[in-house]
């Protein structure tokens, strides 16, 4: 006799074919039975000789046994060897019971419960339907942090057994606190500059808190070399930002301020807003700033009888913004108005010497302010070539040949000589006959010029000019 175990089902009951031989005489029936408890016996018929035992528990060692009836009277039984069901699949274990749920200022939740009535491994603890942390099966509280945020939040247990879970039923509602809001309507204003010193008014409208009352807000700035934060608990500041010596102040630039709510979970999203700082006005013009950059003479005409002189004016900042007026001052006297932004100006022209230039600013804070002054000599005006409108001479301190040394002209007084040779006899007899005529004419020209008219009643004659043309002066 042989029994042979089946495939135990999801509740762990097993079927068990129990097969034996069929004895002499023939059998009317045959009964089947099984150590089993709480297993009904099996008839068959009398030519069967298997026959199947169904809902054996698991995990259970049991035997079967077989008796034959004939005319009403029974065999003794054929038992079989003892066999083993199939381990009992595990079971879920039972849900754990009076859960509850206490929310903190910190976005933490404590959830508690009565554990389950049969063992377990573990608890699985969670907001429904979110995610869940392990716990010790032996557990009966947990403290959950890094929740999401939110209102109306429920919380679940599971008892966890060999992979198998039962959940509870869900706790009460809370609201689990999270980081605050940005906040609304960031603005940031320049209120003023004293100095080196910005004053910068800073408002916004209130954070929303999450579940946590607000703990402040903190007001940062930073940009053009500066930076700082204070906190506040209220939706404005205003912010003192020292810039000395940085660009913000030198240069001028772009200020940004932020603001960061903050409650008991944490900080919240940061919002921003720029301040344009203006770069600051350039200091008043001071006495014995450089202006002036040089002073040149340049080359005079020919028929110039001085050196042109001219100055480039390159003034400061302070100089180039101000607005009250410039005025030129060569050698010492007011030489008219000039831009004070700078540029190239005339000065003159001079006969040599030396040429002192400055500029002179006006209604300076109620005053007048004078640049350093600059000194340039005048070159002789022989250093260029010259023409005398009277004259009509021209010299040139210039050789015409490159390389030439110089010289120096001495001029003779002139001496007529008489000539030299066989010629100089009758030369000079002539000479003195032409010297003798020259006088007798210019005689009779003299007293003809005072006679009032003519012998004859006639109108006199006029004069003849020096040099009109005449006999003896040929045209």
């Amino acid at each position: 006799m042989v029994a042979t175990l089946g495939t135990p089902d999801a509740a762990g009951l097993t079927d068990v074919t129990v097969t034996w031989r069929a004895g002499t005489p023939a059998a009317d029936d045959h009964v089947v039975r099984t150590s089993a408890a709480g297993v009904a016996p099996v008839e068959v018929g009398g030519g069967a000789t298997t026959a199947v035992v169904r809902g054996v528990v698991c995990g259970t060692r049991v035997t079967f046994s077989v008796e034959a009836v004939a005319g009403g009277e029974r065999s003794g039984a054929a038992t079989s060897a003892a066999v083993t069901t199939p381990a009992c699949p595990p079971r879920a274990p039972a849900a754990p019971t009076g859960v509850t749920a206490v929310a903190g200022g910190d976005g933490a939740v404590t959830v508690s419960w009565t554990p389950s009535r049969t063992p377990v491994d573990a608890y699985l603890v969670g907001p429904e339907g979110g995610s869940t942390t392990t716990t010790a099966g032996d557990a009966t509280s947990i403290v959950l942090r890094d929740l999401p945020p939110g209102t109306g939040v429920r919380f679940v247990v599971q008892a966890q057994r060999e992979g198998l879970t039962t959940p509870s039923a869900a706790s009460n509602a809370v609201t689990v606190a999270g980081p605050p809001g940005g906040v609304g309507g960031l603005t940031a204003t320049l209120a003023g500059r004293a100095g080196d010193v910005l004053t910068v008014d800073v408002s916004w409208a209130a954070a929303a808190d999450n579940g946590s009352p607000l703990a402040g807000y903190t007001v940062a700035w930073s940009g053009g070399g500066t930076g700082g934060s204070t906190t506040t608990a209220a939706t404005g500041a205003t912010l003192s930002v020292p810039c000395a010596g940085q660009p913000l102040c030198t240069a001028g630039g772009t200020l940004t301020v932020s603001v960061t709510p903050a409650n008991g979970v944490g900080a919240g999203p940061a919002a921003s807003a720029g301040v344009s700082v203006a770069a600051p006005p350039p200091p008043p013009p001071a006495d014995g700033d450089a202006v002036v950059a040089f002073v040149q003479y340049g080359t005079p005409g020919l028929g110039d009888r001085e050196v042109p002189m001219s100055a480039q004016l390159s003034p400061p900042a302070s100089w180039a913004a101000h607005q009250g007026g410039c005025t030129l001052v060569v050698n010492g006297a007011a030489a008219g108005s000039v831009s004070c932004s700078g540029g190239a100006v005339h000065l003159g022209s001079f006969s040599g010497g030396s040429v002192t230039v400055a500029v002179r600013a006006e209604n300076v804070e109620g005053r007048t302010v004078t640049s350093a002054s600059v000194t340039e000599q005048v070159p002789p005006r022989n250093t260029w070539a010259y023409c005398d409108p009277v004259s009509r001479i021209c010299t040139d301190p210039v050789s015409v040949t490159p390389g030439d040394p110089d010289v120096v002209v001495v001029p003779l007084p002139w001496v007529p000589r008489l000539p030299v040779g066989p010629e100089r006899p009758p030369l000079a007899a002539a000479g003195v006959g032409l010297l003798l005529a020259a006088g007798a004419l210019r005689t009779a020209r003299l007293r003809a010029r005072r006679e009032p008219t003519g012998t004859d009643g006639a109108a006199p004659t006029a004069p003849i000019a020096p040099h009109d043309p005449t006999e003896e002066s040929p045209a």
